[in-house]
């Protein structure tokens, strides 16, 4: 079909419709397209903030993995005191028996 031949049907069925349904008709199909045009709004918010909220996330995860790996470390370095203790309480008691 030409674009004439479209734009005929088109027209014809416009008109129908106004005779049949009234200006109602229009008003209540814009009215539709306009709350239309607010939900694909929203969604393209929507859209928007779950990809912002996906990045936080992956920045948390980064995070976690940097605080896991810093605990790790933390109690390897408490086992490393704790014996550095054991070390220095077994060499002060050899300090004390030789002073006495």
């Amino acid at each position: 079909m030409g674009e004439w031949s479209v734009w005929c049907v088109v027209k014809h069925y416009t008109h129908k419709a106004w005779d049949t349904y009234g200006g109602d008709w229009v008003t209540k199909t814009h009215e539709r397209l306009e709350k239309l045009e607010k939900i694909v709004a929203e969604n393209e918010d929507l859209t928007n903030r779950m990809a912002a909220i996906e990045s936080q996330l992956s920045d948390y995860t980064g995070i976690l993995a940097e605080l896991q790996f810093v605990k790790g470390r933390a109690t390897e370095m408490e086992r490393e005191l704790a014996a550095m203790r054991i070390e220095k309480d077994f060499y002060m008691k050899q300090v004390e028996q030789l002073e006495t």
